[in-house]
């Protein structure tokens, strides 16, 4: 499960990130945001993210570290869609993603993961 799950969490935060990189829809999505100025800084430390995620099945501190930061990430998207009043289908990734990558960081720091063992 923990690998299916990082895997998915890669693969999401790929398609993002690249997204991020080169949409316009994106463009349009981090005006809409209010925060036009961080749409790529977001795509480049996504990728990294995605790295991380992948590296850590073998190296567990980078896989936590990588987990946390996209749980950061996570918060802060959801804090601005709610500020932003966006709706709960709308919000609902942010948060999802959120939970999921704090519960992959506790894995991590409780040795709950495949390479903790």
């Amino acid at each position: 499960m923990f690998y299916f799950l990082s895997l998915f969490n890669a693969g999401s935060f790929l398609v993002y990130a690249m997204g991020c990189l080169t949409s316009e829809r994106m463009v349009a999505e981090f005006q809409r945001y209010g925060v036009p100025n961080i749409r790529k800084l977001t795509g480049i430390l996504q990728l990294l993210a995605v790295l991380g995620l992948l590296i850590g099945f073998k190296v567990p501190t980078i896989g936590a570290t990588a987990s946390a930061g996209l749980a950061l990430q996570m918060l802060v998207a959801a804090t601005i869609r709610l500020r932003i009043r966006d709706g709960f289908l709308r919000s609902s990734p942010a948060f999802l993603y959120l939970f999921l990558n704090a519960w992959l960081f506790a894995l991590y720091l409780t040795g709950h993961h495949p390479a903790g063992r």
